[in-house]
């Protein structure tokens, strides 16, 4: 198994796996605060990835690592990892027939790759935004919060077409 580490290095080494499978595990540890592209080129191939809590884990990464299986945050916080994004790019991975939402989302992850509960989100490049910053920006996120408020919204008004894999599909 191969795992890609994003935080303090000291963690992994704290909790080590147990030495039935310790030989068999692969390990990359880099510090929080790089680029999707520094955490590509020391191990696209991981299968997992280990988080800090605090640390971003975009969809500029996600997408771009297909044998990524499962994302663990080592804390209790997970506001910096793209929840938003994970199940369309994995839906996308596996080959499975998309909705007309996750399509919407991974035509939005070009130019907005992460959403956060901390009421910000940050663009391909990796630079947090605010909302009202970008107009741009701005209208793909109020595409997504229609598309959320559609889904939550009371089943005598919610579009189900927008979730459901088209018949073509």
């Amino acid at each position: 198994m191969k795992i890609l580490h994003i935080g303090r290095e000291e963690n992994m080494e704290r909790y080590p796996a147990p030495d039935y499978i310790a030989e068999e595990i692969e390990t990359v540890s880099l510090p929080m605060g790089k680029r999707p592209e520094d955490y590509l080129d020391a191990m696209e191939e991981a299968q997992v990835i280990v988080a800090d809590a605090m640390a971003d884990v975009p969809g500029a990464l996600i997408r771009k690592m297909p044998h990524l299986k499962m994302i663990h945050s080592e804390g209790v916080a997970y506001n910096r990892i793209d929840m938003c994004m994970l199940a369309p790019v994995l839906a996308e991975q596996a080959g499975l027939p998309l909705t007309p939402y996750y399509s919407y989302m991974l035509a939005m992850r070009e130019d907005v790759t992460v959403f956060t509960a901390g009421n910000d989100f940050m663009d391909a490049s990796g630079v947090t935004h605010t909302y009202g910053e970008n107009a741009a920006m701005d209208e793909w996120v109020h595409g997504y919060f229609a598309l959320e408020y559609n889904n939550i919204g009371t089943h005598a008004h919610r579009n189900q077409a927008l979730f459901t894999v088209p018949e073509s599909e």
